[in-house]
């Protein structure tokens, strides 16, 4: 009883000194956030043909589900729970968290061991000048409680576990990002597909077209209404129209693979379903976030802050490093001779201490540790500026491409209108007499030509609009996806003299 009392009084003595000197940890970092200059809003077309933007207004967390094409959101699940890079973001941040709480329990916590040992000794007594009288060998056994805690007096360790929470945080904003990213891709493979599907299926119209020009050339030589040469220029014109189906069809296998590898389904691009242009629809009001809520809604720009974050914390540590560490130790324990004494508590041995290191001379090591860690922040602190202003300018991009693409759709339109103009003309001028039948074919085929690129130019449109959902973060909200005490802040930029205030 005597003995658990002691053991009892020792370890509370122990651990109380230890949590009242972490309790006056002392830390002069604090991480600010000054606001950041954006523009007001984005400038954004008056009026499109068969689009609108709505200003202020966020995306919805499920954008793709806008087009329409239920095929299309099918794969978008899929592509979210099978693709090997979500994966294996997911294990990133397992991987993060538990790095952050092992540090947590070694550098937070005190740390309790439990040590035993049983030897075999001889002892010489004609060897150790009378300290030891007796001789002869004998068994010694020892059992011991070993206490040691390192408390923060200055609060380097915060601040490394600190810098560990930032780099949770950077893994998780990592994975909303692949996930952004790969809805984005798997999209923008189905609008290229039926582009592509469309652009194969006129030029086969044409080639169709352009075979029966030359048949009917070949007729009228025959009849002596056509020369040699005519039949070449026809026969020339195929030929090229030919040559562009291999490039298409090669874009259209390719862009199966890539479809089939975007969902995890390797190499089986048949399984994978057809897109068609028809199958789309174009959504008619696009949002377009303010400038000044663009940070809190792109997660790699809110991993670039975190980065941000976890390099100040780094300048606390490489701080906190100039001044002195205290490691507090203890043990209580038993050692006797006899097994039957172990647990007797004229047995006892027990120690306290600490010990207190200050750097003293080291060559300016320590403070050449602290500008690097300086330079570091510096240097991430400019990479996150440059990431707000890349992702300002992929809206302001993304607007403009959405906008020239509804211009070169109403030209293109324009010249299809024109085509098919000659040709219902060259058709009336048939009917009447006037017109022959080489002139109709040569109407259908301009109107073909000028067709050959509209259904690009149609997945296009759609492709910049996944751009637009993508660069306002496709609707993606740290509120939505997970918390952190770390993210209350407007957007901003942070600066270098936020690590160098003092807490009161």
């Amino acid at each position: 009883m005597e003995y658990c009392n002691v053991r009892k009084s020792f370890l509370l003595l122990l651990l109380g000194v230890a949590v009242t000197l972490n309790g006056c940890g002392y830390s002069s970092w604090v991480y600010t956030h000054p606001n950041a200059q954006v523009p007001e809003k984005f400038i954004t077309a008056s009026a499109l043909n068969d689009q609108h933007f709505a200003v202020g207004q966020h995306p919805e967390a499920d954008w793709w589900k806008r087009f329409n094409q239920p095929q299309l959101n099918n794969l978008v699940d899929e592509a979210l729970s099978h693709q090997p890079t979500i994966a294996a973001a997911q294990a990133a941040i397992q991987q993060a968290q538990a790095d952050l709480e092992a540090s947590r329990g070694q550098l937070l916590t005190p740390q309790i061991g439990l040590s035993t040992s049983v030897m075999r000794e001889h002892i010489n007594s004609s060897n150790t000048g009378g300290v030891f009288p007796f001789g002869g060998s004998f068994n010694l056994y020892n059992a011991a409680l070993n206490v040691s805690y390192s408390p923060d007096l200055f609060g380097s360790i915060h601040e490394a576990l600190d810098g560990l929470g930032a780099k949770v945080d950077v893994e998780k904003y990592a994975l909303e990002s692949a996930r952004l990213n790969l809805a984005g891709n798997v999209v923008n493979a189905a609008a290229k597909e039926a582009g592509l599907r469309a652009q194969r299926a006129i030029i086969m119209s044409l080639l169709e077209t352009q075979q029966t020009q030359i048949d009917l050339v070949r007729a009228r030589i025959k009849l002596g209404g056509a020369s040699r040469n005519e039949l070449l220029a026809a026969e020339g014109a195929i030929e090229i129209t030919r040559a562009s189906l291999p490039a298409v069809d090669k874009a259209l296998s390719q862009n199966r693979n890539l479809m089939a590898r975007l969902v995890g389904r390797g190499t089986q691009a048949e399984s994978l379903p057809v897109f068609e242009l028809s199958g789309f629809t174009l959504p008619e009001t696009l949002p377009v976030s303010l400038p000044s809520e663009l940070a809190r809604q792109r997660p790699d720009i809110l991993a670039s802050e975190a980065s941000v974050r976890a390099a100040n914390s780094a300048v606390g540590v490489a701080d906190g490093n100039l001044y002195p560490s205290l490691n507090l130790t203890g043990s209580y324990g038993r050692s006797t001779n006899q097994l039957s004494d172990l647990f007797k508590s004229q047995s006892t041995l027990w120690s306290f201490g600490g010990s207190l290191v200050a750097p003293l001379i080291d060559g300016g090591a320590l403070r050449a540790k602290k500008r690097s860690a300086q330079a570091a922040y510096d240097q991430v602190l400019a990479q996150y500026r440059d990431t707000v202003l890349q992702a300002l300018q992929s809206v302001s991009d993304a607007l403009a491409a959405i906008e020239e693409d509804s211009k070169t759709l109403d030209a293109q339109r324009a010249v299809i209108a024109n085509a098919e103009a000659s040709q219902e003309l060259a058709l009336a001028q048939l009917k009447i007499g006037s017109g022959t039948q080489q002139q109709v074919l040569s109407a259908r085929v301009a109107v073909l030509q000028a067709q050959v690129n509209l259904g690009q130019q149609h997945a296009n449109r759609l492709i910049n609009t996944v751009a637009l959902y993508e660069s306002l973060g496709g609707g993606w909200s740290e509120q939505t996806s997970f918390s952190s005490p770390a993210h209350n802040s407007t957007t901003s930029f942070p600066t270098h003299s936020s690590h160098v205030e003092a807490k009161p």
